[in-house]
């Protein structure tokens, strides 16, 4: 009875182990996958920053530029001749 009492043990043991490691290597491949996740949200936000702030840059530079264009008078209208009557 001893022997078997052991063998229990010993395996019962040796399942804690092995579910105790499979749950670790389940929780880092957790963690890189949602560091790995965390970082491209995180470079997407960075580019999606760089590209608003770069529009915003054009955007000023245009209004700069359009400000430093003199007023250009609207075109003269051709003057027709007068009308001769001739009655």
């Amino acid at each position: 009875m001893v022997s078997e009492a052991m063998s229990f043990s010993a395996r019962f043991m040796r399942a804690i182990e092995a579910g105790l490691l499979l749950g670790a290597k389940w929780l880092i491949v957790i963690v890189l996958v949602g560091l790995g996740v965390g970082y491209v949200l995180q470079d997407y936000a960075i580019v999606r920053q760089r590209a608003y702030n770069g529009q915003l840059a054009y955007e000023a530079l245009t209004r700069q530029a359009q400000a430093r264009q003199p007023v250009q008078a609207p075109p003269a209208e051709a003057e027709e001749p007068p009308a001769e009557d001739k009655r």
